[in-house]
């Protein structure tokens, strides 16, 4: 009996020291466990907040792009909307350009010889054209209606045994002159031209100015003199005035 209780006492003791070593063994995995648990949340949490990264990232990254892509859109249409307005303020110039006409041209003769004693605007009895209206035949003054470069002529025959001096004056100042004297010994008539091209504003007042002593020889149908003016290319200030014209209409 005694031994059988040994027994039991040891077998209860071996029971209770398996029972010990078992609930070791349970709470070390349990920790383990938990440890594994904690570094596995770790790693998710880690992860899960590279992937809202990554997220956030790419959806700033479109929003970027978005962004950039509206703006060059809104450019393109800027630039859409003001090269239309362009092409229809170069529309309105044509077409106020087709309406009107540039062109300045004047060809005025005498009918009658000169023999006023000069120092005085030579004066006219006709044109065979004047395009423009600048020329006054009556004062001999032509005022420039369009600014630009213009070419003058201007062609003379002398009185038999006369001379001629005369001048293309731009607003009272000397441009060119002409001058031919027959000797006393000749008693021909003799021609006598000059030619010039200047930059004339609107307003300018063009003349031939005759000096004293000169003659001039023309019949009513014999026109030697002739004083010619031709606008040759409208000046910017011009053109842009009928672009401002036009863009403002």
């Amino acid at each position: 009996n005694d031994a059988r209780k040994t027994a039991i006492a040891n077998l209860d003791n071996f029971a209770k020291s398996e029972n010990d070593g078992r609930k070791a063994d349970i709470a070390a995995l349990n920790a383990r466990a938990d440890a594994e648990a904690a570094a596995r949340d770790g790693e998710d949490k880690a992860l899960s907040e590279r992937i809202s990264k990554e997220v956030s990232d790419r959806e700033a990254a479109i929003a970027e792009q978005q962004a950039r892509g509206d703006s060059q859109n809104e450019e393109r249409i800027g630039d859409i909307n003001d090269l239309r307005t362009k092409m229809m303020q170069e529309n309105a110039f044509l077409k106020s350009l087709s309406g009107k006409t540039l062109g300045v041209y004047f060809n005025a003769y005498r009918t009658k010889a000169y023999d006023g004693g000069g120092e005085e605007n030579l004066t006219f009895q006709g044109t065979y054209c004047n395009v423009g209206g600048g020329l006054d035949t009556d004062t001999g003054i032509f005022t420039c209606p369009t600014g630009g470069t213009y070419m003058f002529q201007f062609h003379i025959a002398t009185h038999d045994n006369k001379k001629a001096l005369l001048s293309i004056r731009k607003n009272g100042e000397e441009i060119a002159s002409i001058f031919d004297q027959n000797h006393k010994d000749n008693h021909k008539n003799s021609m006598a031209g000059q030619n010039i091209i200047m930059d004339v504003k609107r307003g300018d007042e063009i003349v031939v100015y005759a000096y004293t002593g000169t003659w001039l020889a023309d019949f009513p149908m014999n026109h030697y003199t002739h004083w010619v003016g031709l606008l040759l290319k409208p000046s910017e200030e011009e053109v842009e005035a009928l672009r401002k014209a036009s863009e403002e209409a």
